[in-house]
């Protein structure tokens, strides 16, 4: 009798987790319907909800000018070892500061959205955090090596004219525009700085 409880606990527990997934997946699939729609190059703010991220901190120099699904393997194969698979939305971090151009902006993490955060088997250097709920101010725009930079002067420029703390972190965020696709400028992209 015990073992046949404590099977259909763990087909509960299943059930549960593949649950929570699809969860995920759809809040994924209504945030890339909302970044899609959204008009582009256009200062906004929103409120995001917490979130869940498997994240990997930047050992070497990660631009935006690398390309992204090299950078974001490790994070994969993690997700995979643990039954699960990444979400289409990966992001990247880097401290909030003036830049002199796109080449002198350096991840300091990267990380994917998650729905299980009891991941067991992750390897040195890949672990589970947050990003806190709260307003952030936004920008989204058609990824490109040219128009990056811009936009993020864009975004900074109205952070810094509402006297925000200059201490902070920039969240940037993209999915991919074709998913057959592995150009730069098949992305779209938004930049997050929260302000409250």
């Amino acid at each position: 009798m015990d073992k046949q409880e404590l099977i259909i606990d763990e087909q509960i527990q299943k059930l549960n987790d593949t649950k929570k997934l699809l969860a995920h997946h759809k809040n994924q699939l209504q945030e890339q319907t909302r970044l899609h729609d959204q008009v582009f190059g256009v200062v906004f703010t929103r409120k995001i909800d917490e979130r869940s991220v498997l994240k990997v901190d930047c050992k070497t120099i990660v631009t935006p000018l690398d390309q992204h699904n090299l950078n974001f393997r490790g994070l994969a194969i993690a997700l995979e070892k643990e039954g699960t698979v990444m979400a289409p939305l990966c992001g990247c971090m880097y401290p909030l500061k003036s830049y002199e151009s796109i080449e002198k902006f350096h991840y300091s993490s990267l990380y994917t959205s998650i729905s299980k955060t009891d991941l067991t088997s992750l390897p040195l250097g890949v672990y589970v955090d947050s990003i806190p709920e709260g307003m952030y101010m936004c920008i989204a725009f058609k990824r490109s090596k040219t128009g990056y930079y811009d936009h993020f002067c864009k975004l900074k420029e109205a952070y810094d004219l509402l006297g925000y703390p200059t201490e902070n972190n920039v969240y940037e965020v993209s999915l991919p525009n074709n998913y057959a696709s592995s150009n730069d400028e098949d992305f779209i992209t938004e930049l997050q700085i929260q302000i409250n």
